[in-house]
């Protein structure tokens, strides 16, 4: 019997979506596959814990143990006592539960669980989600200090865990050049359900909501406004679209619509073409099967270059094709393998190249490879033989 603690103390438990998405639905999966599984978290307060335990128990059919004692942005000792002690607090139900295996994926937090896994023989799974050290030297300032100890942190982890998963190929070859090991296994940021065909009467009702014509070619960001998101570039490439073809449209479903509209207009883009909304994450399905595309651009670094964002899943499983920059973990080459998108060469006129590729797709057909792409790469369903290797003895 595989009896797993999941320890992810690192987020609050109520609020924060990479939770929900990528842990919290891992969870459901592997529960719905005879895993028995216990999530160990915090959030801020009592009340919203016992909310979270309620939650997550009435939406995802598990149990979790949450303790009121989340705190952000704290110094490393602070944090490393805080998420130590949830396993005095939930002692007993720890105990109770009769864990086999610990799963973490943050490098303080794996510091915590090591001394309990050591203690009580469990088998440790540390799931590889970033590079702090480097994303903390990136950030400058203070945050430089705050490297030393993630390298030190990082190394720890990845050399002493039992088992390893990663999210990309490109972190895996980064793990076995930079750590010495290569017996990890890559599961990327999955999606739980493929939105199969396409839904005319959703796509046309939600496309008749800010006016766009079947004659539009509607491409859509999802995300926020963190600078790595480069939305400035984003907004710069939908501009010089429309001076080249004004049946272009372009939605926004961002976490701050203001920001958008400011950089918008001190850019040059016309709000004529574009849209703006923060809506509910149940909602955003419905919005990109309006959507002829989805669009992701980051930069060409380390942290980009083994990454594996989410919204290219979210894309591609509503059938959108995805538009994208190079270097962006195992995507930018798979995107191009399986003609599932558009990779960006920045160095060319790069409106030209989105205006050519919609005159080159065909919406039904482009619409099938990507779903098709989806179900067979970016479900957990996918992998369910590595996460039958990571749980088994």
């Amino acid at each position: 019997m595989s009896n797993i603690i999941f320890f992810v103390p690192e987020r609050d438990a109520l609020g924060d979506p990479i939770l929900r998405s990528q842990v919290f639905k891992q969870i459901e999966f592997l529960v719905n596959n005879d895993f028995k599984c216990l999530i160990l978290g915090m959030e801020k307060n009592s009340d919203l814990a016992k909310k979270a335990t309620d939650l997550i128990y009435e939406k995802y059919k598990f149990s979790a143990l949450i303790h009121g004692s989340y705190r952000k942005d704290i110094p490393f000792i602070s944090k490393y006592y805080i998420e130590r002690k949830l396993f005095k607090i939930f002692k007993e139900e720890i105990y109770t539960f009769k864990p086999t295996y610990i799963y973490t994926r943050d490098c303080i937090s794996f510091l915590c669980a090591e001394k309990i896994a050591r203690k009580h023989n469990l088998t440790h799974i540390y799931d590889v989600r970033g590079v702090p050290a480097y994303e903390a030297k990136c950030k400058g300032g203070k945050k430089i200090i705050y490297s030393f100890f993630y390298r030190y942190l990082e190394s720890n982890a990845i050399k002493k865990a039992d088992k390893i998963s990663c999210i990309s190929s490109k972190m895996g070859e980064w793990i076995y050049r930079t750590k010495g090991r290569k017996d990890f296994v890559v599961i990327p940021s999955c999606v739980s359900e493929i939105w199969g065909n396409i839904d005319y009467e959703t796509r046309i009702k939600n496309r008749g909501k800010f006016q766009y014509s079947e004659d539009n070619k509607v491409i859509c960001y999802v995300g926020d406004i963190s600078k790595w998101q480069r939305i400035p570039s984003i907004i710069d490439l939908f501009k010089n679209i429309i001076k080249k073809n004004k049946k272009f449209r372009f939605l926004f479903i961002i976490n701050n619509t203001d920001y958008v509209k400011k950089i918008s207009k001190k850019m040059g883009l016309s709000n004529e073409y574009f849209n703006c909304l923060n809506c509910l994450q149940d909602e955003v399905v419905n919005y990109l099967k309006a959507s002829d595309a989805g669009i992701i651009m980051r930069d060409n670094i380390l942290i980009n270059n083994v990454a594996s964002p989410l919204k290219i899943g979210e894309y591609l499983s509503c059938g959108l094709p995805v538009i994208l920059t190079k270097g962006i973990g195992d995507f930018s080459e798979l995107i191009d393998k399986y003609g599932v998108g558009l990779v960006l060469d920045e160095k060319k006129d790069m409106s030209d190249q989105v205006i050519k590729y919609f005159d080159s797709i065909k919406v039904q057909t482009i619409h099938k490879k990507c779903t098709g792409f989806a179900k067979k790469y970016l479900t957990w369903n996918a992998y369910i033989n590595r996460f039958e290797y990571l749980y088994s003895k």
